[in-house]
């Protein structure tokens, strides 16, 4: 189950674009990664999203950022 303040697959998907953005440009001072990394990155927060139901939205997102890149390191 979903939090409740997150209803839809596209909410969840713009919270997690949102996050994206602020984690590259206003933590990292950087430009986002392309496109393609982004759509995995949202594709791989919302399975996690998803199974563990998280109390703070933005701060599980933005946890999410090394297991990602852990993740992408252990599929090459």
């Amino acid at each position: 189950m979903i939090r409740e303040d997150i209803k839809d697959s596209q909410e969840l998907t713009y919270l997690i674009e949102d996050m994206w953005a602020k984690m590259f440009a206003l933590s990292l001072g950087v430009s986002c990664p392309n496109e393609r990394v982004k759509e995995l990155f949202i594709h791989f927060a919302m399975k996690r999203y998803k199974k563990d139901i998280p109390e703070d939205n933005e701060q599980y997102i933005y946890d999410l950022l090394p297991e990602f890149i852990n993740y992408l390191a252990n599929r090459y």
